[in-house]
């Protein structure tokens, strides 16, 4: 078996552990689905390979500025940074990784709306 099947289970693992354990909506899975496959498409065009315990820092930095050149919208940056958080979260509880390289990366502040009556 090579890394990449084994890190794709640990990608539908996680989105199974979101459906079964955590009740999440259709929605939120394809939601957190894509915002996973989108940084493994970005980690393997910059390194050729995806295997979630090397990420680094500086591959999160590099991705978040594509993200800014492509001019993603902040919301959109803030719930990929959020749903990669949740995932090395579960990563990690399931021993598969040590550490969590999102844990620290902060997320664009976000434009408050006002709600007007």
């Amino acid at each position: 078996m090579t890394k990449k099947i084994l890190t794709d289970n640990w990608v539908a693992n996680f989105l199974n552990y979101l459906n079964v354990e955590k009740n999440y909506s259709p929605l939120t899975l394809k939601s957190y689905a894509g915002d996973i496959a989108l940084f493994e498409d970005f980690l393997l065009a910059r390194t050729g390979g995806c295997q979630w315990p090397q990420v680094s820092i500086l591959d999160i930095r590099a991705y978040l500025a594509q993200l800014n050149t492509k001019h993603a919208a902040r919301k959109s940056i803030a719930r990929r940074i959020s749903s990669l958080r949740s995932f090395y979260k579960y990563l990690i509880r399931e021993n598969l990784v040590r550490v969590n390289p999102f844990a620290k990366v902060r997320t664009p502040k976000l434009e408050k709306s006002f709600l007007f009556f």
